[in-house]
């Protein structure tokens, strides 16, 4: 029952610090580091957590005990870091190994990094269905990445056309489905911009006409 509870609270914490980090202020962001430096290793996402501001800090030891706890739980942005990690080193083999845990976990960057470990290794059919893992997954680099491969597999002629033009209109498809959605994102902050230097002209017209209605006229101040 204690073990109950403790594990209750551990995901307690973790769902608070989850929601400091998404309001994002400053306040906020230092409000959940304490609850991350509460819960430690106890939770894959704190490990996480812990292991990057160990990094920043240059703490490496740190850094791989916290993130190695998190690939442990098989948390996939950890399972990635580390195959990341080992993909430099130049154990391929690993690298992969940790790249499709971390796909089949559901993770984006993963399944880019294993599109990327593949092209590398000059397996670019078997690439084209991970990156669209990715990118299926709003994943911009493996959308562009995928474009490019495709492109370049139909001009040297590798693969089946047929295949591979279904496929390029797909990602043609979402390049312009992304693109939309970015010009409506910019045209969204640029009238909220504009609303709240709107707001903020008429809130200046307001106070300099509360000021002029509360000051007394040169004529008051001579009757005074």
């Amino acid at each position: 029952r204690k073990e109950s509870s403790a594990a209750s609270d551990v995901y307690k914490r973790q769902a608070l610090a989850r929601g400091y980090e998404r309001i994002g202020t400053k306040d906020a962001k230092e409000r959940a580091a304490a609850l991350y430096g509460r819960i430690g290793g106890a939770h894959p996402m704190a490990a996480y957590y812990l292991a990057h501001r160990a990094l920043e800090a240059g703490h490496k030891e740190q850094f791989w005990s916290m993130l190695i706890k998190a690939a442990d739980a098989m948390y996939p942005p950890a399972l990635t870091d580390c195959g990341q990690v080992l993909s430099d080193s130049g154990n391929a083999v690993e690298a992969g190994k940790l790249f499709i845990k971390a796909m089949n976990a559901g993770d984006a960057e993963g399944a880019f990094r294993l599109g990327e470990s593949l092209i590398k290794a000059g397996e670019y059919a078997e690439a084209m269905p991970v990156l669209r893992e990715a990118w299926s997954k709003n994943h911009a680099d493996a959308l562009n990445t995928a474009h490019w491969l495709c492109t370049e597999m139909l001009k040297h002629r590798f693969g089946k056309p047929a295949k591979l033009k279904r496929e390029l209109k797909d990602i043609q498809f979402a390049i312009s489905k992304r693109t939309r959605l970015t010009e409506q994102l910019d045209r969204e902050k640029a009238k909220n911009a504009g609303d709240a230097e709107a707001a903020f002209q008429l809130g200046k017209s307001l106070i300099k006409a509360c000021l002029l209605y509360t000051s007394p006229s040169p004529r008051d101040r001579q009757k005074s």
